[in-house]
């Protein structure tokens, strides 16, 4: 089946292996008239950004114009979506390569159904044991250390 989310109004939609989702960008462009390659992918924002499930990505080619002043731009950037992408929600992104900055998201628009993969309930559980890993790290604590608060004054 064949889908179409636009970034600047997504509906929710569910898929299965075998679908094809049209995701439609915009951005804003000043500077040299050149190609500009556009990304998407299907994954989920974690602690590190955006982590996209392979190979549930694409990638589409803008031509863009010589420019001093910002003029918007359209992509529609095809994404096939593979057995890969277990069941669950996901969300979805798009940007310029290479310019994070003007990147799109749309965060619990494609579902996929079925039973959960065994590696999709594995993940936040491995977030959060890292965090405990990491916890002392960060305040500085190290294990068997009590951490010393004294009044202010």
């Amino acid at each position: 089946m064949l889908y179409v989310i636009s970034l600047q109004a997504p509906q929710p939609i569910e898929v299965v292996a075998g679908d094809t989702v049209l995701v439609k960008t915009t951005f804003s462009y000043k500077g040299k008239a050149q190609t500009v390659p556009v990304y998407a992918g299907i994954g989920s924002m974690g602690l590190l950004g955006f982590n996209p499930v392979e190979p549930n990505e694409g990638i589409t080619q803008i031509e863009v114009a010589e420019s001093v002043d910002f003029q918007p731009y359209e992509a529609t950037v095809q994404v096939d979506i593979s057995e890969t992408l277990g069941a669950g929600t996901y969300d979805i992104m798009a940007m310029p390569s290479e310019h994070p900055e003007a990147r799109a998201i749309a965060e619990d628009v494609v579902t996929v159904a079925g039973p959960v993969s065994p590696l999709a309930m594995m993940l936040p559980i491995m977030a959060l044991a890292m965090l405990g890993m990491m916890l002392p790290m960060i305040t500085g604590e190290e294990e068997g250390e009590e951490a010393e608060v004294s009044p202010v004054g």
